[in-house]
């Protein structure tokens, strides 16, 4: 799965242009999850 691949998916969505283009700027650097809420359990 490359990253032409993840955008045809992201585009075939039923969801609003802002939440696809939120999508696909997220990367591995970008994108933390849950993690802020499950610290908090800690």
């Amino acid at each position: 799965v490359g990253a032409s691949d993840l955008a045809d998916f992201v585009s075939q969505l039923d969801i609003s242009d802002a939440a696809k283009q939120r999508l696909l700027t997220l990367t591995p650097a970008t994108y933390t999850g849950i993690a802020s809420e499950l610290v908090e359990l800690i």
